[in-house]
């Protein structure tokens, strides 16, 4: 299986990486040459810990560069004790040259004057121009254009900002002319010249941008507030609450789901470390549902406050995906539904706490994949299926970004990997790049970080049409080995749905009662944890429009 004979076929298969024998085995599958390879010019050591790998343009080329912090450095070898020196910005072209000095392999873009320094955000400058680069520190907020005017091999200073002093690095976003830093000591808003524009308490510890304007949302605790900057008034800025989340807020992304609903997604840790999801729209922040993400965790296994947003069954609709801690992998629609095979396991290994997520459709294969960061390295996989791709080992990673780079064929996927003893990698995974197909790049969604995707969704998979196509009415899963099943079936309009539940003697033995929405999978669970085992039929009669439809699906229930 590890043959490597006719590498170069496109029809070569290469399974390897056997994990150890046992009922349940994992392994690799490479379909053709497909391994990724290391950029020329990577990877880097660096002294002190490394922040969050952030891509962006920082040139116009139409290829991306890769951005990251030093978050502290520390004691003779930058690793251990107390934070010393100054905090770092560093940026680095794909061929491994630094972006704000040609002659320079070493990165070094600008400094802070505190040792300890929190993720960059980046955006395109309003006026044009150089892009506007921020960044803060525990009592501080520093803005740079990514240019060198001065000629001292370092991105121009345009201002820095007093923050009100905290014991961590603030976070920050930026949207158009104005910089957002958040953190618990309080929410501060700049001007991107420096400027102060208003700030608030009590602070917040996620963030995202609505879509909307000026408008943000921001957990408080257990609560959720709107923040509202007014271009017009500083006595119409707003910090208001809009309603509790259940449980302590500890992720906040946002984005389009479908090309006309905008959606605000907040997740909440609440009685015993269930995950609680509150949708609003992001509109008029108005609810639109709420549940648990991961109601089938097992004893002790939690949901991550790692979220993001993206189309992982193909119909053209954005799902919410979050790791646990036990190597797994939840995904849901917003409304709820659970999704097909979910929870995934990722890891058998388990024993995950910090895990990045992100989110492409890379190839253009209409085939999504998401990127999981864990401390065994990075590897892709297709969130419908049970395939694994690409995976790139190292046992200290921290953080990663995918970006388009320049090859003699046209542009390639990379995937830019930082870490926590100060390393920096970058690999060509050797498929077309499109960042149209790019809807979670990197750690807060965007480099200007956000937590808000804009993009898209890929083009769903053909879907049937009608008032309950057969091809679209099924359980999962079938057989039933565990105490539920979830009868699912597409409708074109809204009605009402009754399941009537007969074993193979035509005797009733159950009959479930529920709405159904159009236009949308729909969903009714069966308990069967009082049923024996055997075959059963469900029929499935949906009624709307003045017409009824109805489907029959068989169950194999065992025990």
């Amino acid at each position: 299986p590890n043959s490597r004979a006719n590498t170069a076929a496109s029809s070569l298969v290469t399974v390897r990486d056997f994990s150890a024998r046992a009922a349940r085995m994992s392994a690799v599958v490479e379909l053709g040459n497909s391994r990724a390879v290391s950029l020329s010019g990577f990877p880097k050591q660096l002294q002190g810990e490394l922040g969050p790998a952030i891509t962006f343009d920082l040139d116009g080329n139409g290829t991306a560069e890769l951005i990251t912090s030093r978050v502290k450095t520390t004691g003779v070898s930058g690793r251990g004790g107390t934070p010393t020196g100054k905090g770092a910005l560093f940026a680095w072209l794909a061929s491994g040259v630094s972006a704000a000095n040609p002659a320079d392999s070493g990165g070094l873009a600008a400094e802070t004057d505190e040792s300890v320094v929190g993720q960059p955000a980046i955006s395109a400058h309003p006026s044009g121009g150089a892009p506007i680069i921020a960044a803060a520190t525990p009592g501080m907020l520093y803005l740079w254009r990514a240019q060198d005017g001065n000629a001292d091999q370092r991105w121009d200073e345009v201002a820095r900002a007093a923050l009100p002093a905290d014991t961590v690095a603030w976070n920050v976003m930026i949207r158009d002319t104005l910089v957002v830093a958040y953190g618990p000591a309080g929410v501060a808003v700049k001007s991107i010249s420096g400027l102060p524009v208003t700030s608030f308490v009590p602070g917040a510890r996620s963030m995202a941008w609505t879509g909307n304007g000026a408008q943000f949302v921001a957990g408080v605790g257990s609560d959720i507030y709107r923040l509202f900057i007014s271009p017009t008034s500083r006595a119409a800025d707003v910090f208001s609450l809009i309603r509790s989340a259940g449980g302590a807020v500890t992720a906040i992304v946002a984005g389009q789901v479908d090309g006309t609903t905008p959606a605000v997604v907040v997740q909440s840790v609440g009685i015993a470390g269930a995950s609680r999801i509150t949708v609003l729209n992001a509109g008029d922040l108005s609810p639109m549902g709420s549940f648990d993400i991961a109601p089938g965790l097992r004893s002790g296994e939690t949901v991550l406050g790692t979220l993001i947003l993206m189309d992982a069954d193909w119909d053209g609709r954005k799902d919410i995906l979050a790791p646990t801690s036990a190597g797994r992998l939840v995904m849901s629609t917003i409304e709820g539904v659970v999704l097909d095979g979910a929870p995934r396991t990722i890891s058998q290994r388990g024993g995950w706490q910090n895990v990045d997520l992100l989110g492409a459709d890379i190839g253009g294969s209409v085939t999504p994949e998401v990127f999981v960061l864990d401390d065994a390295g990075v590897m892709s996989i297709s969130p419908s299926s049970t395939s694994v791709g690409t995976q790139v080992g190292n046992p200290a990673q921290t953080s990663a970004a995918l970006g388009g780079i320049a090859v003699p064929q046209g542009t390639s996927t990379a995937i830019f990997v930082t870490d926590a003893r100060g390393g920096v990698s970058a690999y060509d995974l050797r498929v077309g790049w499109s960042g149209l197909g790019a809807v979670w790049p990197m750690r807060m969604g965007n480099a200007a970080g956000t937590a808000f995707t804009s993009l898209p969704t890929i083009t769903p998979l053909p879907a049937s049409s009608g008032m309950l196509p057969a091809d679209r009415v099924y359980n999962w899963p079938n057989p039933v080995y565990g105490s539920e099943t979830r009868l699912r079936f597409f409708t074109d309009r809204d009605g009402t749905v009754t399941v009537t539940i007969f074993d193979v003697a035509g005797d009733r033995v159950t009959e479930l009662r529920g709405v159904a929405v159009g236009g949308r999978d729909n969903e009714l669970v069966w308990n069967v944890s009082g049923i024996q085992s055997g075959v059963y039929l469900a029929r499935i009669e949906v009624t709307g429009g003045g017409q009824t439809a109805a489907a029959i699906v068989k169950i194999a229930v065992v025990k």
